[in-house]
């Protein structure tokens, strides 16, 4: 079976490479991994090992409490043993809308499971704030991460989510990056495309915004990665993202 492409691009402020793979074998034998990564890609183990931060999107569901997460997880743990990785979590659930507290009771279980089987491999979690999703707003990843209350579980941060949220749900800036700064775990930001919100590479022209928003969780002294979100962006990936960090890199010299 082919696996599917892993997109790490070499360009003029980015690295890696793009991979179709067929798979001929398949081993976890981190011994033998380790000894492949240093041999053929000796990057993972001088700057990546260092500097890297992965953030894995994974689903949970709230409403199935013999199922709520993938059962593959435990298997899949020691490769991911000490890589800086995030689980983050986008919530679902059929029961309880979106922001509702009231699932608190059968989510906090779930994360606290979730948080004490990652632990031992140095894996954090967090909640992911999506739109339509229970957990909607980032302060639901503020209040989840009070009570679950373990030390691998915090909050996290989405431009784009946080740009649609309506009415009372979309508090100001700094007041959201207050709130979730003490157990910030990742933040992603992306530009718009079109004349509504979409996703899209950042854009000069909104880079006042960018900026906002990344020094108000400065202040408030976050120094975690800061994802780019590139979700259904239709131009070429070596297009976009040079766009990007040639925003990213003007935002750097400005914070």
């Amino acid at each position: 079976p082919h696996a599917a492409y892993f997109f790490i691009e070499k360009s003029e402020k980015y690295d890696g490479v793009r991979l179709h793979l067929t798979k001929i074998k398949e081993s976890r034998d981190m011994a033998v991994i380790e000894e492949i990564r240093k041999k053929r890609y000796p990057i993972f183990s001088t700057k990546y090992s260092q500097e890297s931060k992965y953030a894995i999107y994974f689903k949970v569901d709230i409403d199935a409490q013999d199922a709520s997460f993938n059962a593959g997880l435990p298997e899949a743990l020691p490769l991911l043993k000490d890589r800086g990785t995030i689980l983050w979590c986008n919530t679902h659930s059929k029961r309880f809308k979106p922001s509702d507290p009231a699932g608190d009771e059968y989510a906090v279980p779930i994360f606290q499971k979730l948080a004490d089987m990652c632990a031992p491999y140095g894996v954090r979690v967090a909640p992911y704030p999506h739109v339509n999703m229970w957990v909607e707003s980032p302060e639901d990843t503020g209040r989840l991460a009070a009570k679950v209350n373990r030390p691998n579980f915090g909050t996290s941060f989405n431009l784009y989510h946080w740009k649609v949220l309506k009415g009372d749900l979309k508090r100001p800036i700094e007041e959201v990056a207050k709130l979730l700064a003490p157990n910030l775990m990742v933040i992603s930001i992306n530009g718009d495309e079109g004349s509504k919100i979409a996703i899209g590479p950042l854009e000069e022209a909104d880079i006042a915004e960018y900026r906002t928003v990344l020094k108000a969780f400065r202040d408030h002294g976050y120094r975690g990665p800061v994802g780019l979100q590139c979700y259904n962006i239709e131009a070429d990936p070596r297009d976009h993202l040079k766009e990007s960090m040639t925003v990213w890199q003007q935002l750097k010299e400005q914070l």
